[in-house]
């Protein structure tokens, strides 16, 4: 009786400690972070542009290639297939026309310019998702949540908002949000929505005119890109229509200031320039609005890092917002002007 009672003793104690480790892991593998989704999110208060869906599917090569070949239609009955281009490495994306081939084992892809590259040197692409808002002045000082948005309780405190877990809540990056007010504290610019608080450096917040820059006509169609802030406002007049997050250009292809006018529309583009590091080719960039020699702004469908400054100057915007824009200038475009400043 008494060796029974050790092993069942052992026993218990064997799946008790296995049960605390369990438990113990699981929270260890709980994020830091959880999302606050605000109750305004999916609400139609926001005023979305509508959404766009590319019918095309698309790659970039990958950043551990060094140059891509660029083939003639691979062939079983030759050992290597006839190169019809090479490229340095760089920013180089694709179209793809939805051809596909299977040969000796190794997956081609066709682009949409007739070129076939290697499965092994590109990755598909998520086309993004992001849209701006219409009329925005309906209610103001809206914002976009960068990548790391913490929430807060109390500035004052730097309190912040956690949930039962411990998990820290913060806004997911692209998130709108309408700021009620902000306040200054040592320095650091705080601004409150629906109650909570988080640093005004961690949103990209639009920036509205009140009157018309010099060069710019009154009761024009125009818009307005804050290169400090990522964004940008289309007015008519001096009424808001359209505000959303954007991408400028990197420091060392920084984006043309001043205000210049709408020179040309395209409807499909493909881009190539810089050298070295800087090279890059973008096949098939939809709803180009060029408004300064080569500058332009237009769709992009291979990042979606709105809001920091990402271009080789050019003024980078989501596929919806590119096409409303688009859209928006089309009828008028010799009269619509673009203010870009910090």
């Amino acid at each position: 009786m008494f060796d029974k009672d050790i092993e069942m003793w052992v026993f218990f104690m064997f799946f008790a400690s296995f049960a605390v480790g369990a438990e113990g892991s699981s929270r260890e593998s709980i994020p830091a972070y959880v999302n606050y989704t605000s109750p305004d999110y999916f609400n139609r208060s926001y005023n979305y542009v509508p959404t766009v869906e590319l019918e095309s599917e698309y790659a970039q090569v990958k950043d551990e290639v060094k140059s891509i070949f660029l083939y003639d239609k691979p062939s079983v009955y030759e050992p290597y297939p006839k190169v019809k281009k090479i490229l340095p490495a760089g920013a180089i994306a694709f179209r793809l026309s939805g051809n596909i081939l299977l040969v000796k084992g190794q997956l081609w892809y066709e682009s949409s310019d007739s070129y076939w590259v290697r499965s092994d040197q590109i990755e598909k692409l998520e086309v993004p998702k992001f849209r701006g808002l219409k009329n925005p002045t309906k209610r103001k000082n809206v914002a976009w949540a960068k990548q790391k948005t913490v929430l807060y309780r109390n500035p004052y405190r730097k309190s912040l908002l956690k949930n039962s877990l411990g998990q820290i809540y913060r806004l997911h990056r692209g998130q709108p949000i309408f700021v009620e007010r902000t306040i200054e504290i040592r320095g650091k610019v705080w601004a409150k929505f629906e109650g909570y608080w988080v640093m005004a450096e961690d949103l990209n917040r639009v920036v509205y005119q009140n009157y018309y820059p010099k060069g710019v006509k009154k009761n024009s169609r125009w818009m307005a890109i804050n290169l400090t802030e990522q964004t940008m406002v289309a007015y008519e007049g001096l009424e808001a229509v359209f505000a959303t997050v954007l991408s400028g250009g990197i420091e060392r292809r920084p984006t043309v200031q001043g205000v210049f006018k709408v020179q040309r529309l395209k409807d499909l583009r493909t881009m190539t320039g810089g050298s070295g590091e800087l090279y890059y080719r973008v096949q098939d960039i939809p709803w180009v609005i060029y408004f300064h020699r080569g500058y332009s702004l237009h769709a992009t469908y291979w990042h979606n890092y709105f809001g920091m400054p990402r271009s080789h100057g050019c003024l980078n915007v989501s596929p919806s917002d590119a096409k409303w824009l688009h859209s928006w200038v089309k009828n008028k475009f010799q009269n619509v002007s673009v203010y870009i400043y910090e």
